[in-house]
Parts: structure tokens; sequence; C-alpha cells
């Protein structure tokens, strides 16, 4: 008989906020939600229509409580196939989006970065150690990820300043690197 020992909450909370820091996939892929989110809200300002990138902004905010809700999923056992190339798939089209911000419509936008975040949830649930607690994982992980997302739309805003379009050029590199990860 086995016996095993449960995590404190404090090693489950830092358990569950070091994990999108260490799968550079899942750091990216916020990175990349946040740089999106302030594009569209730079398309906005910019724009006669301000509706037209308000709902990417919403799909961009949705992104981490749809990865919670997929995550609580992946910890009872729910999984897609090809988990680990959805994932990497997920970076190159998301660098696309952020390549050709104004030219893909938000129809396939936004249901687009819907299924990232359930790729990307599915996997943190499924990858949690069995000695952890899922309450404090699952905080430690939203918390994590909602500052990537911020830093990522922060990044943009400072790029902005030196490049012309930095979301494109961040889509560039994001949609680059995710080939490179399915090598």
């Amino acid at each position: 008989m086995e016996i095993t020992q449960t995590m404190s909450a404090l090693a489950s909370l830092q358990t569950g906020a070091l994990h999108p820091l260490l799968g550079v996939d899942h750091l990216l892929a916020l990175l990349g939600m946040g740089m999106l989110y302030k594009s569209a809200k730079r398309s906005e300002n910019g724009s006669k229509f301000s509706h037209s990138s308000a709902p990417m902004q919403h799909a961009s905010l949705m992104f981490v409580p749809l990865m919670l809700l997929a995550a609580i999923g992946g910890l009872n056992g729910l999984g897609l196939p090809e988990m680990e190339t959805g994932i990497t798939l997920s970076l190159i089209v998301l660098g696309a989006v952020l390549m050709q911000q104004t030219r893909i419509p938000n129809s396939l936008k936004i249901p687009a970065v819907s299924g990232f975040a359930i790729y990307h949830g599915l996997a943190h649930g499924l990858e949690m150690p069995i000695t952890a607690q899922p309450m404090y994982y699952l905080i430690g992980m939203v918390l994590t990820s909602c500052l990537l997302q911020a830093l990522g739309a922060q990044l943009s805003s400072l790029l902005s300043l030196k490049i012309r379009k930095p979301e494109s050029k961040a889509g560039f590199v994001l949609a680059l690197l995710g080939s490179c990860l399915m090598v």
C-alpha cells in the first residue's frame, strides 16, 4: 500500500503559479494573448467603428476564465486528441492573428482564441501533480496567467513607442517559435 503525502496549500499554489512560466508554449501564448488584447484596443481607439474590435477584446479577456474551466475538466481526466500539437498550433495561429489582426474577421478569431484556451487549460489540469491541492494549484495558475497576459499588453504598449505595429512583428516571432516547437 502506497501512501502519498499531499502538498501544502503554499506548495500547491507555487506549483500552479510556476506551471505557465516553465512551459514555453504556455508562456508565449499568454504573452501573445495580452498583445492581442492591446492591439484590439489600439484598433478600437484608432477606428471610426469602435465596436469592431470590442468582441476581440472580450475574447482576449475570456482566455483565462475559459482556460480555468478547461483545467478543471483536465483535473477530471478530460483531454483532447493531440494535445501538445494543438497547443503548439495555437502559437502559430495566434502569431498569424497578431500579424494579420485587421484582415481576419472576428468570426474566425474568437472561436480560435476560445479553442486555444481550452487546449491550454486542459493541459494545465492534466499536468497537475497528483499530490497538489487542486484549488490552490488552480489559483496559482490563474494568477500567473493573468499577470502574463497583463505583461503581454504592457509589452505591446512599450514596443509601440519604438516600433510601428509591434504586435505584427511579435506575431511573426510567435509563429516562428511555434513552428520550431513543432519539430
